[in-house]
Order: structure tokens, then sequence, then C-alpha cells
């Protein structure tokens, strides 16, 4: 699963940059910027940030001081480890509970520019955090009986 949305997001940067790229051409060369490439490129960008921050959840390898837990004994650092990981596991239920009521409320609002029901844009905030919630419960799994990933 990992993998795909690896490939996925880097699909999405990608189309991203080509879509950008194209835009500058066209404004300074043919005097021309579709209306839709801005915010088209936006959502791909933001698509794939959280695509990928699925991913580094499930590597451990989210935002966090380790110098700070590194600093302690193996048997301590592992249960600062698995502390952290459930302080995030409670903020990734609230993120995915309210990431989907706000895409649920936005289903009849439209994007200015492009005119696509902004639930597409917000619904990859519920899918995101179900995807790291099941990372993340993979994970303290294996910090907890000293697994590690097969």
């Amino acid at each position: 699963m990992n993998q795909l949305l690896d490939t996925a997001s880097l699909i999405l940067i990608s189309i991203m940059v080509v879509l950008v790229w194209a835009q500058v051409f066209m404004r300074y060369v043919l005097n021309f910027s579709p209306f839709w490439i801005e915010a088209t490129a936006r959502y791909l960008m933001i698509w794939a940030l959280l695509l990928s921050a699925t991913v580094l959840v499930r590597r451990d390898e989210h935002v966090r001081m380790d110098f700070l837990i590194e600093a302690f004994p193996p048997r301590v650092s592992k249960i600062i480890g698995v502390i952290l990981s459930l302080a995030i596991f409670a903020f990734l239920m609230v993120y995915t509970v309210f990431g989907l009521e706000a895409a649920l409320a936005n289903l009849n609002v439209r994007d200015g520019s492009i005119r696509i029901s902004m639930f597409w844009p917000l619904l990859i905030i519920p899918l995101s955090g179900a995807l790291m919630f099941l990372n993340l419960v993979v994970l303290i799994y294996e910090m907890i009986f000293n697994r590690s990933a097969a």
C-alpha cells in the first residue's frame, strides 16, 4: 500500500511541475495564462504532500525531535516513542473525523476558479488521516513487540 502511495505522490508532483512550467511558458511567451492551472497545481501539491505523510508515518520519519528521545536509555526511549505515537494516534482520530466533516460540509461549495466541488480537494484530509492511522497502528505494534517490517 505504501509503495502505491509513494508512487501516486510522485506522479501528482510530476503533473504539478509540468502544469506550473506550462503556465510559466504560456504566461511569459504566449501572453496567455489558463485560469485552471494554479488551483489544480495547488490541489495536486496538497494531495501529494498528505499522501507522502502517510508513508512517512509508516517509516517512523514524521516530524519530531529525535535528539531528545535518543538522550535517554533504550528502554526509556522506547516508552517515550510509544507514548508519542499514542498522542499522534489521538490527534489522527480528531484530524480524520473533523476532516471528514469538513469535506462533507463543503460538498456543495465550488472552487472559485475551476468550479469543482470543494469536497474533492478536502477529501484528502480524512483519507490521509485514515491511512496514517493504519500505518501508525502497525508502527505501534512493531514498537511494542520489537518486530520489524516484513
